[in-house]
């Protein structure tokens, strides 16, 4: 037998007379029906917020199967809207099953054959979430760095500087009056202008010779990292990674089921002996030859070469992640391996992250032609192609010499407020810190004298970070080498009239640090 819903049913959990009510804001209206709420202050249409209301309710069984639901006439009356904003919400629940109508009868809740979701949700709330090993590998390699917060991003640019003028006008460029092949353009393989643009700037600021066919855009390094990956290497495939390096780089890696090697780095970047004699065991090797991250050491030109015949004797890949390349600011850059020849085992990985802004999500990789087109097949799956709303937006600011304009201030600017860094460290520490000879443009490493080699580097950045100063730990980006402690500091972003005030915080952290330190030791 149906059951009529009524003022005086015991359906009811909140009437008009509820002392509750009292306390709801004016702009929210609550039903005699089990305390529908309808907001008339919300962007949210008055019908889609009562097909909303009263599908929870009948989810969670607050309205129970066979009840009669009122007419739409009153509850419009009710809430002083109109009886088409009612029907058309029970219309839509209708639609999906939940409701039945009959002329001249009413509107009825429909036995749909499962449990009310409130008490399904209540048992599976407490069971955990199963995460894959893919997931679980993730997670273990997490350094505990949040990349959402400025302070722990030590290596993006000074936004701050950035020519938005130039950048609007580049856009209006493009989109004030696009053609109609613009607008409905696909190409998975990334904007043409676009690779155009980039194969002119690669000459003309690394040396590189390529074609558009050689280049795919991506969203970043992680990506492209990722392709690769997917494409090329099997589960339990061995590959060679820098020691400190990205730990992003490694989780993924391993996450992958990827045996990784982890190589110490020196002076000349990484250290090769391992393959001497060819390794045949070893499939591929990540590194950043122009400027080793987080170090800023380059890769002797003696190396490079053994690295390149190594991948080309043995049809071996060379993963090679040029970070800074557009805004290396100490004197003529070194060449990427992808230029000195026997290409066709290098693959290139550039970004925009670090000349522009992490938050463009553009990058690109350049590679043969024959690996391009399958790299395209892989992303199809995974990211179809990237947004192309940006690209040829970066395409005008690339050919219109914009870019490099901003480039080169960015590195006349990078490279005073670094030095000026440097100048007040040199002026003002009274030995804590060893200055690193290849400072990347963006960031300086600071490793720690051997009188500070007890003092815990994450918990010094730690205090670092809240003085306003982008910093982290050194020692977290080692993977199995006995990791040098130290401070990397976002010199980027530090104005250069600020030098002596910055370093003079740092200092009086890593003293805070080393006093605590020697406290606990005779305690």
């Amino acid at each position: 037998m149906k059951r009529p819903l009524s003022a005086g049913s015991s359906v009811h959990s909140i009437s008009k007379e509820d002392p509750r009510m009292a306390q709801r804001p004016k702009s929210s209206q609550v039903s005699h029906l089990t305390g529908i709420q309808i907001d008339r202050g919300n962007d949210i249409p008055l019908y889609w917020q009562f097909y909303l209301e009263l599908k929870r309710l009948l989810l969670t069984g607050a309205i129970q199967t066979g009840d009669a639901l009122p007419s739409a006439r009153s509850l419009a009356r009710e809430f002083s809207c109109s009886r088409h904003t009612v029907a058309t919400a029970f219309e839509y629940l209708q639609a999906e099953g939940l409701l039945s109508s009959s002329q001249g009868v009413g509107t009825f809740v429909v036995d749909t054959g499962t449990k009310p979701v409130a008490a399904a949700a209540t048992s599976v709330a407490r069971q955990p979430i199963t995460i894959s090993r893919f997931a679980q590998r993730l997670a273990e390699k997490q350094t505990g760095r949040d990349e959402q917060d400025p302070l722990q991003t030590f290596g993006i640019p000074d936004a701050g500087s950035f020519p938005f003028g130039q950048w609007t006008k580049a856009y209006a460029n493009v989109w004030r009056d696009p053609s109609p092949a613009l607008r409905t353009r696909i190409d998975h393989q990334g904007f043409v202008e676009l690779r155009q643009s980039i194969c002119k700037l690669l000459h003309r600021t690394r040396g590189i010779t390529a074609s558009p066919e050689n280049v795919l855009i991506t969203s970043g390094t992680t990506q492209s990292l990722y392709l690769l990956v997917q494409l090329l290497l099997e589960p339990g495939a061995q590959v060679v990674i820098e020691d400190p390096g990205r730990p992003k780089v490694e989780a993924l890696l391993r996450a992958s089921e990827i045996a990784v090697h982890a190589w110490p780095v020196d002076q000349e970047g990484l250290q090769l002996q391992k393959l001497e004699p060819p390794n045949n065991a070893i499939k591929a090797v990540i590194v950043t030859p122009s400027h080793h991250y987080p170090t800023g050491a380059s890769l002797s030109l003696q190396r490079r070469l053994t690295l390149l015949d190594w991948a080309h004797r043995n049809n071996n890949w060379i993963f090679e992640d040029d970070y800074d390349g557009e805004i290396l600011a100490d004197g003529k850059p070194v060449a990427p391996l992808y230029s000195l020849g026997q290409s066709d085992r290098v693959v290139y990985m550039g970004t925009f992250s670090k000349s522009i802004h992490p938050q463009l999500r553009l990058g690109y990789i350049v590679a043969r032609p024959d690996l391009i087109r399958e790299l395209i097949k892989v992303r199809y799956y995974i990211d179809y192609f990237p947004s192309t709303h940006l690209q040829p937006v970066l395409a005008n600011f690339i050919d219109d010499g914009s870019l490099e304009r901003h480039l080169r201030k960015m590195r006349r600017l990078y490279r005073d407020r670094q030095n000026a860094f440097i100048g007040e460290l040199r002026r003002q520490d009274p030995g804590f810190f060893l200055l690193s000879e290849f400072a990347p443009t963006l960031f300086l490493p600071l490793h720690f004298a051997a009188g500070a080699d007890f003092v815990d580097d994450t918990v010094v950045a730690g205090q670092v970070r809240a003085a306003s100063i982008p910093c982290f730990g050194l020692s977290s980006f080692y993977t199995s080498t006995p990791p040098d402690e130290g401070l990397i500091v976002g010199t980027s972003r530090l104005e250069a009239g600020d030098a002596s005030t910055n370093v003079a915080l740092i200092l009086r952290a890593m003293a805070k640090a080393q006093s605590d330190c020697r406290r606990q030791v005779f305690t």
